[in-house]
């Protein structure tokens, strides 16, 4: 029989990736510290068994700490963080052909949006105007196609766009610094993750 001074410490983990068939424990939604032997007792602690119906869902604070309690209703339970834990369930297989077919149209997608806005923006500002006048500004001269200064322009923004997103030498991809992409992929993230919480919390209320 335990006694009532025995406590843990408990940090529900943002979300969690399981696989489809694995059972749902409490050691993989939360952190916990106390007694070595208490610990490693509840990290065993079953919420759900696999295979499971949905690819993601959420698991609240409150079923995590029903389970402990069910199993140890003499432990003092402190929580560190009062927060949902998100579970997404790992897919089993994928076609390896169709992800690269999938990530090859995007990628062209992506090539010819970019292109698209970056010569609409040039259209919307005059570039040509502004690249000739600086042109006849420098030699004198009025032509209509400066491509002295059209062509290292071109592969000015290319190679600042390079720079701007930080992963081009291997110095930048060891230093784990993320770059203005991996920022914007993450609060998109979040903000999906955020809407599943809530959206969860709204269909048992």
């Amino acid at each position: 029989m335990l006694n009532y001074y025995k406590e843990i410490y408990l940090q529900p983990k943002e979300k969690v990736y399981i696989d489809p068939n694995a059972p749902l424990i409490v050691g993989d939604v939360c952190e916990i510290s106390g007694e070595d032997t208490l610990v490693d007792q509840i990290k065993k602690i079953e919420i759900f068994n696999g295979p499971y119906i949905n690819t993601i869902f959420v698991i609240t604070l409150l079923q995590i700490i029903k389970n402990i309690i069910n199993r140890f209703p003499e432990v003092k339970i402190n929580i560190l963080s009062e927060r949902d834990v998100l579970i997404e369930v790992k897919k089993q297989q994928y076609n390896k052909l169709l992800y690269f077919l999938k990530m090859f149209l995007v990628c062209i997608l992506l090539f010819i949006g970019a292109g698209t806005a970056i010569m609409n923006f040039h259209a919307d500002v005059n570039m040509d105007v502004v690249q000739r006048n600086f042109y006849e500004f420098i030699t004198g001269n009025r032509v209509n196609n400066p491509l002295w200064i059209s062509i290292p322009y071109s592969i000015g923004i290319g190679i600042g766009m390079f720079l701007f997103f930080n992963h081009i030498s291997l110095k930048d991809r060891k230093s784990n610094k993320p770059s203005p992409l991996d920022l914007e992929l993450n609060s998109y993230q979040t903000t999906i993750d955020d809407y599943i919480r809530t959206k969860s919390k709204e269909g048992k209320n």
